[in-house]
């Protein structure tokens, strides 16, 4: 059971790629289901930063209902949408898949001293409002992984080729560090990991049964020791600890 949750992950994943990047008109910041519009918490912070929403206060009070939508998701999950639904994080983990199966070890993982970036994702996500608010528009919206995937089959030849240019430096990371970009770089991550601080449902744990092994600790994308009794909000709820503790020592606390 504990291993059939990775493949009912994976399939919820592709679902999701579907559907972003063949059903859903626009991109993950804002995009249309059924003649609804939705804003995901960025790209609302983006659009607010900008201020030409309100010179239509119609569309602001849509734009605010529509995120809150999304907001209340995100505390009542956390960060599920990273390793559940995101395109950019299903990219990543299916090189990670040909690097295993070609034996590639990322230079991070080499025993070699590497780079600690921290948390740069939050100075990122700082940046990312501040250009919404200097440039008076969604900015990171141009450059975004998780759009540009989206916007694939309705892009123009030059927008598609600049595009294919920054998701290629973005899975081009991966060589040296699995999941570079979503671990150090992405804002919307670090906007996620902020909301997740509330959020109390769908939470690992390590049970009595755990013997401080540190596995937890390694095979965490995030690098979350469970054992340790952490701070939770980072986690994505890839659920890969609950799999793959050697012990069965992970329980998962709903509530």
């Amino acid at each position: 059971m504990r291993k059939k949750i990775q493949i009912v992950r994976h399939v919820v994943q592709l679902i999701f790629f579907i559907l972003l990047v063949l059903v859903v008109v626009g991109t993950v910041c804002s995009f249309q289901i059924g003649g609804f519009q939705f804003t995901e918490p960025l790209g609302a912070i983006q659009v607010l930063m900008g201020g030409s929403i309100f010179f239509t206060p119609e569309k602001l009070y849509i734009l605010l209902a529509t995120s809150a939508i999304l907001v209340t998701v995100t505390v009542l999950i956390g960060r599920a949408w990273c390793a559940w639904a995101c395109p950019v994080m299903t990219f990543n983990e299916f090189i990670e898949y040909i690097m295993k199966r070609l034996r590639y070890k990322p230079v991070a993982e080499r025993g070699k001293k590497k780079i600690e970036l921290g948390e740069v994702r939050f100075a990122t996500l700082a940046g990312v409002v501040a250009a919404a608010g200097i440039s008076k528009t969604p900015a990171w919206c141009n450059v975004c992984p998780i759009g540009a995937i989206c916007r694939t089959r309705s892009s123009g030849l030059l927008v598609a080729g600049a595009e294919m240019l920054i998701l290629g430096v973005v899975f081009s990371a991966n060589m040296y560090e699995k999941r570079f970009f979503c671990k150090y770089l992405c804002p919307v991550g670090g906007l996620l990991i902020l909301l997740g601080k509330i959020s109390s449902l769908i939470i690992p744990r390590a049970s009595e049964k755990c013997t401080g092994c540190k596995a937890c600790e390694y095979i965490c994308p995030e690098g979350i020791p469970l054992f340790r009794n952490p701070d939770m909000s980072k986690c994505t709820k890839c659920l890969v600890c609950y799999s793959n503790c050697p012990y069965g020592a992970v329980k998962i606390d709903v509530i």
